[in-house]
């Protein structure tokens, strides 16, 4: 008997109103879709993959979509899919390089070291609604924001880069609904502060 690869639980979600989420990709050489559980809106599956790289794509209502949920890329012919790197079973990225640190000499404050490993934000919860570009004259209340990633869903975020005052902002789902409740808080210098992107949307729709 040859000897059998290892493989690791690899979970594919596609979050968003549908009916049926198949996912096909290079783990299947294209010709295989497999079906995605519902459950509680989310429609997900685990699959047992070799290590290595792959590309794939969701199946929704018999349309081929990528998500945003997972790196975007282009194959040879241009087609967008989605890419995912499956890692060994076993493999725990720190060890990993602990092993590559230490030989038979123990710190003495081995707390320290985690000082130089900062946890990196992952690319999904960059894509919040306060990183949208929306431009004030193109508003239109049905179709401002798209549906939003599952992962940012019932997480607090504070957009930087705001001299005048802070913008904070947090998403939650009901069912097929999602609220995006976006707090604008003044600095308190004494001095009274304008919101650009809100101007217009005021204008527009204040009382008369």
């Amino acid at each position: 008997m040859g000897h059998q690869e290892l493989t690791t639980p690899t979970r594919f979600s596609w979050d968003g109103p549908c009916h049926e989420v198949y996912v096909s990709g290079s783990f299947t050489n294209w010709e295989q879709k497999i079906k995605l559980e519902n459950v509680d809106g989310v429609h997900s599956s685990v699959l047992h993959l070799i290590p290595g790289p792959y590309q794939f794509k969701f199946i929704v209502d018999d349309v081929w979509e990528t998500s945003n949920g997972y790196e975007l890329v282009h194959d040879e012919l241009g087609n967008a899919n989605n890419y995912i790197l499956v890692g060994h079973p076993f493999e725990n990225p720190e060890m990993k390089q602990l092993d590559q640190q230490f030989t038979t000499r123990v710190p003495l404050q081995p707390e320290q070291m985690w000082a130089n490993f900062p946890v990196e934000v992952p690319k999904v919860l960059v894509r919040t609604p306060l990183n949208a570009n929306i431009m004030s004259k193109q508003y239109v209340p049905q179709t401002l924001l798209q549906i939003p990633d599952h992962v940012i869903l019932n997480h607090f975020f504070r957009q930087r880069k705001r001299k005048a005052y802070q913008v904070n902002s947090s998403t939650v789902r009901y069912r097929s609904k999602y609220v995006t409740v976006v707090l604008y808080q003044a600095l308190d210098d004494g001095t009274q502060k304008e919101v650009p992107e809100l101007v217009d949307i005021f204008e527009k729709y204040q009382l008369k």
